[in-house]
């Protein structure tokens, strides 16, 4: 019977480890290397530094700073808050029915 217990119990921390893992390696950052493609999927600061041709933005307070990107698409997120610092991008995409707040800082273009 206990060791029916620990092994009810080992399997149960199992499962919470695989579940969190799953959560939150779902709601990382990603980077596509082929396309040179990155998915912001956590609010936070991203120093572009020209590595990637497009940003895809799929959540709210988000700084992009310092590089030059061909396009930024912003996915339908709620309550949108991005900040451009000196970036450049040629293309800006919002896809979304929500009001948006995007600011241009120092010498950020669209």
């Amino acid at each position: 019977m206990k060791s029916k217990k620990s092994l009810i119990s080992i399997l149960s921390i199992v499962l919470l480890f695989v579940s969190t893992s799953i959560y939150l390696n779902r709601n990382a950052n990603k980077y596509d290397k082929k396309t040179k493609t990155y998915t912001v999927n956590k609010s936070g600061t991203v120093n572009l530094e020209d590595k990637y041709n497009n940003i895809i933005i799929n959540t709210s307070d988000v700084i992009l700073k310092n590089g030059v990107v061909k396009k930024i698409v912003l996915n339908d997120i709620e309550d949108l808050m991005i900040s451009l610092s000196n970036v450049s991008a040629k293309e800006l995409t919002v896809e979304t029915t929500f009001s948006n707040s995007i600011f241009l800082k120092e010498a950020s273009s669209i």
